[in-house]
């Protein structure tokens, strides 16, 4: 119900707009071998924040 609650309000796509963003950021700096472990961390981070929203989600609906 959250995720249909956000998807009403608009707030999803902006939101993975911003998460796209990041990433290929992210991506683009780890050329850079000097920044490397920190834009590494950096997408493990976002990534993890993905995922547990995901599962939350997906826990969440189940539920109902």
């Amino acid at each position: 119900m959250a995720y249909i609650a956000l998807h009403l309000a608009g707030v999803l796509e902006p939101c993975r707009t911003k998460f796209d963003k990041l990433m290929q950021h992210h991506r683009q700096q780890l050329c850079d071998s000097s920044k490397v472990q920190r834009h590494s961390r950096a997408i493990e981070r976002l990534q993890n924040t993905m995922s547990a929203a995901a599962m939350s989600y997906e826990s969440s609906f189940r539920r109902h």
